[in-house]
């Protein structure tokens, strides 16, 4: 599975607030989107999302976690539009 992949499907079911939204944002099944997320939880050891049958909330790690994410995430966009800008 791709980290970067799976990365921003932690990041967009976090902020979709659920596994089918993020999986709809990316094209995906919800069970893939999980699939994802559980192999980012498996990569750092930790629990980053409390799942019920209605939401998701960030444990404490998660939070720590998203925030990161979020950062790579921007950074890779970023440097994405200054490769293509030269």
């Amino acid at each position: 599975m791709d980290r970067l992949t799976s990365l921003a499907v932690f990041v967009a079911a976090v902020e979709e607030g659920s596994f089918a939204a993020a999986a709809r944002r990316f094209g995906l099944s919800p069970s893939m989107a999980g699939k994802h997320v559980s192999a980012v939880e498996t990569a750092v050891n930790a629990r980053l999302l409390q799942r019920s049958t209605r939401q998701l909330s960030l444990t404490d790690a998660g939070q720590v976690y998203y925030a990161h994410c979020k950062q790579i995430l921007e950074a890779f966009d970023e440097a994405s539009r200054a490769a293509g800008d030269t």
